[in-house]
Parts: structure tokens; sequence; C-alpha cells
């Protein structure tokens, strides 16, 4: 029996996935693939008005958040959480031609 490869979802989905690599019938390592969905502060799945709350409460908190909520918050990809990020997320709410995360 040859290796095989089974996945929960298509990769190439907006979603999470995990790839199990397995040999007769042994697991032999799996992966887990996390989408990042910038912006989406209160992983709701959508981005809208109620992730500007959040962010917004968080930033005159100045609370410490996890790398995971970070990444996901530093919507202009400059590696903090400020102000600046707040404002690309409402343009981007306001259909504005904006981009979050990274650009490369």
């Amino acid at each position: 029996v040859s290796p095989h490869t089974c996945q929960d979802v298509d990769p190439q989905e907006d979603k999470n996935n995990i790839t199990i690599n397995s040999y007769n019938d042994a697991i032999i390592n799996a992966e887990w693939h996390f989408l990042i969905r910038y912006g989406d502060a209160d992983d709701d799945g959508f981005i809208n008005a109620s992730d500007l709350v959040v962010l917004r409460t968080a930033l005159l908190k100045l609370s410490a958040v996890d790398e995971e909520t970070q990444t996901k918050w530093n919507v202009n990809a400059d590696d903090k959480i400020d102000i600046l990020d707040l404002v690309r997320l409402k343009k981007y709410i306001a259909g504005m031609d904006v981009v979050l995360g990274p650009t490369e």
C-alpha cells in the first residue's frame, strides 16, 4: 500500500484545513493550515462594524493580545496594532479600495 493524503476541505477554498499523511492505516503526520482573516476582530467570519468596535475597544484599553489575534488585527501589516489599523479597517468596511493584511 502506498502512502496517501486526505484533507477535510479543499485547500483552495477560503477555509482552515488539515492534511493527514498515512501509510498502512498509520498516521505519519498531520498538518493544520489556518486561514488568517485579517480584520475579523470578533471571529464571526465577517468583516463589519462590530470588528471596528472590538478593535477600537482593544486600542483604548491597550490590552495585551496573543500572537494570532495581533496578526489578524494588524491589518496594515506594520507589526503593531494602532490607530492606523483602525483607519484602514474603516476604509475597507466603507467599500474603499484597500487591502487587509500583507500585500505581497
